[in-house]
């Protein structure tokens, strides 16, 4: 935490500048750390920030891996007083330059470097791919001028996933940092406040997050001598913490000790750890460890187990339930009812879609696009995991006298549903489903599709694309404007996933270049339900892709 659990030191004058008199004064403080407290409650919580980071946190709940179960002390060895010990080292200013421009060159922070190198070392140790480190922060709000006066724990946490599955330390120390920068952009839903929702989730008090970094590498350097004089010792005693690695930069180099409880690991284990830890930031300082392979410690199927998955089809199915209004001024997100990009839709269809064939609109909704499509193709057939759609596709079918096309409830990720629709060949339209599938999902889809398209048809996927705002559909329209958290809290509710990244990686990934050719792929925009207006449509950044089976 802030400067509480540590040697108490106060920053003092640089060596050789002079020390202000004893009777200097302080400009008064016109807030105190209460304020603050009371500040961040009451206006955090209402703000853009906090909700985004919420859902970003509640989004990862049930994959969030446990912290490294580190082999724990022998029943039959010596009881020992629990008591914290420290394991100390210096590296030498020269390596700890090299390891930077090293970690440097490949978008690696020194933040992210040390926590790679100890994610090395811990994944060995416990023998696990996936595992969560406690990262506490410094987390200061600029809601004051005077904020940066208080002298005050404003400190926060991440719960840092790990999950290795590269076969270099750098592949494995850019995953790693990506994690982080997410994390960091969501900061404002803090890690005790995830362990909480963890306890809800699970139905029983969620395990703590004892292995903790706590890292000031990139601050300023910090120096001996203070107005409190040197530091001589210094040690911490945090509750539910068993291992605590934390660094900062002095004038001679990097400075980084690990304080832990010999009485809860075997003699030596930890000593052995950061040894090795020693060892392998030596290694960094050379070309070769970056980039040689090596598997990922600890059990490397772990990590490439679908741990990401889950069904949403019950959630689709909530949603769906509770939607009473469609089109313009309705209800759902997608459905902006908009003539512009139906008639872009149509000439994209005709371009690539042979015209004997019937047409699948995969995730239909309530049959918009279905019917759109249905005068100028044989067959239309609209499919959506939930039932509740379906009904709403049939009324809305029936209401406006729309022929040649039906509409059924399947799930098109699981393949023995998919039966259903026949061996076709058809023409398949995709319309903002892979963006809320994990990779697993994407693949199986993916698979069906193939199966359903034959030899002739084509894939057309139009999907949302927040890869410059991870924040989605509110990053968009600001919020609380309008009916936005009308539209979008639903979703939430049902426990509906959020939106992922689905451009052309993702698109590669789910569809592997060996079995299908890309035709054409491209940015576009599509059209969602304005939050402010009945009678406009909003315009969000969006991928579009047009494929096929090799043949």
């Amino acid at each position: 935490m802030e400067a509480t659990h540590r040697a108490a030191t106060v920053n003092g004058p640089r060596p050789g500048e002079p020390r202000p008199g004893s009777g200097a004064e302080l400009a008064p403080l016109e807030l105190t750390f209460r304020d603050y407290v009371l500040a961040v409650g009451n206006s955090l919580r209402d703000s853009e920030l906090y909700r985004r980071s919420e859902w970003y946190w509640r989004d990862r709940l049930a994959t969030l891996p446990p912290a490294p179960q580190l082999p724990e002390r022998p029943a039959d060895a010596p009881e020992l007083p629990v008591r914290f010990e420290r394991l100390s080292h210096v590296v030498p200013a020269e390596l700890w330059n090299r390891i930077q421009e090293r970690a440097g060159d490949r978008k690696v922070t020194p933040s992210g470097v040390l926590a790679a190198a100890y994610a090395e070392v811990l994944g060995s140790a416990s023998g696990q791919a996936r595992f969560t480190i406690n990262f506490p922060l410094f987390n200061r709000l600029p809601l004051h001028p005077q904020v940066n006066s208080l002298l005050a724990d404003t400190t926060t946490t991440l719960l840092l996933a790990v999950e290795q599955q590269d076969t270099t330390f750098t592949g494995r120390a850019q995953a790693l940092q990506r994690r982080l920068w997410a994390d960091l952009e969501h900061r404002y839903f803090s890690g005790v406040q995830v362990l909480r929702e963890l306890t809800k989730l699970r139905g029983s008090l969620a395990p703590a997050m004892p292995v903790v970094m706590t890292s000031l590498a990139g601050h300023p350097p910090q120096y001996e001598e203070t107005e409190l004089g040197v530091t001589v010792y210094g040690i911490s005693q945090t509750p539910q913490v068993s291992l605590d690695f934390q660094v900062f930069e002095k004038s001679g180099g990097l400075t980084f000790n690990w304080d832990h409880l010999p009485a809860v690991y075997p003699d030596g284990l930890i000593e052995s750890m950061f040894q090795e830890f020693v060892a392998l930031l030596e290694a960094l300082g050379e070309e070769e460890a970056w980039e040689r392979f090596s598997p990922p410690p600890g059990d490397p199927s772990a990590a490439e187990r679908p741990v990401e998955e889950r069904d949403t089809g019950d959630a689709w199915e909530r949603y769906w339930a509770g939607i009473e209004r469609t089109g313009r001024g309705g209800d759902v997100i997608w459905d902006a009812d908009s003539g512009e990009e139906f008639q872009w839709l149509l000439g994209q269809a005709r371009k690539h879609f042979a015209d004997d064939l019937p047409v699948i609109d995969l995730g239909c909704g309530n049959g918009r696009y279905s019917r759109e499509l249905a005068p100028h193709y044989p067959r239309v057939v609209g499919v959506d995991v939930s039932a509740s759609a379906i009904e709403h596709a049939v009324r809305e079918a029936q209401a406006t006298g729309a022929a040649n096309v039906d509409y059924l409830a399947v799930d098109m990720t699981d393949a023995e549903q998919a039966a259903a629709l026949g061996e076709g060949p058809y023409n398949i339209f995709v319309r903002g489903v892979f963006h809320v599938l994990d990779s697993a999902a994407r693949a199986r889809l993916a698979t069906v599709a193939g199966r359903l398209l034959g030899p002739d048809g084509v894939l057309i996927v139009h999907e949302p694309d927040y890869s410059s705002n991870s924040f989605g559909y509110l990053g968009f329209v600001g919020g609380k404007r309008g009916r936005a958290e009308d539209l979008v809290g639903p979703l939430e509710a049902a426990g509906v996933r959020h939106s992922n990244r689905f451009t052309r990686p993702e698109l590669t990934a789910a569809f592997p270049a060996d079995d299908w050719e890309i035709l054409e792929d491209d940015a576009i925009q599509l059209h969602a339900i304005d939050p402010q207006s009945d009678a406009d449509a909003l315009l969000l950044p969006g991928y579009h892709a047009v494929l096929r089976r090799r043949r």
